[in-house]
């Protein structure tokens, strides 16, 4: 027992050792491009930059297109350039199967889904990255939305925020003082997308 918990503790640490290499040789060299070039308004060197750290948090998925989401509201963080750039990000996502869909309603409602709801379309209304929703009739005949977060996606937000943490440290240390302060970005979307996985706080 005790092997088999080390082997899977074993598996984990590489599992994270892994996804910081891949986001930071994903991330790194487009934001000191991006810093070093935010001197000259459109500029190819910026464009090339702002766009390859759009395509970027879109590869790495659900915790790092809501960063960019948050970051194309902020131009007075990261500039007007690559914040227009970042409002092009795709937030959509493969649809999650309906019978994960209904296994996790009925477990965090404690009750089959034919008891919760008079109808429950099978087809979501939209997907994104923290989850999806789907059209519902409560038995009282009242037309309702339900949004289901993915499965998951909490663990992973978490992780990615531990490793997202470290890198905002090589990345203050790479460029200096001057400029974009990461460590500042990080607190804010640590703030951020954890409020935006409660979904009592938009309840």
């Amino acid at each position: 027992m005790d092997n088999e918990s080390f082997s899977e503790n074993e598996y984990s640490t590489l599992q994270l050792v892994s996804r910081f290499w891949h986001i930071c040789t994903k991330l790194i060299p487009p934001f000191l491009h991006f810093h070093f070039s935010r001197h000259k308004p459109r500029s190819l060197p910026l464009q090339e930059a702002v766009k390859k750290i759009r395509i970027t948090f879109q590869e790495l998925g659900g915790t790092f297109i809501k960063l960019g989401q948050m970051l194309s509201a902020r131009p007075d963080i990261v500039g007007p350039e690559l914040s227009d750039e970042l409002r092009n990000l795709l937030d959509k996502q493969v649809s999650m199967p309906f019978k994960i869909i209904k296994s996790t309603i009925e477990v965090e409602l404690k009750a089959p889904l034919t008891h919760l709801f008079k109808s429950f379309d099978t087809v979501p209304l939209s997907t994104a990255s923290i989850g999806q929703v789907h059209k519902a009739v409560l038995s009282t005949g009242e037309i309702v939305v339900v949004k289901i977060q993915r499965v998951g996606l909490f663990k992973q937000v978490e992780k990615d925020l531990q490793l997202f943490k470290k890198l905002t440290i090589i990345l203050d240390l790479l460029v200096g003082s001057k400029g974009l302060r990461f460590e500042y970005l990080y607190k804010e979307f640590a703030e951020w997308i954890m409020s935006e996985l409660d979904f009592r706080t938009e309840g």
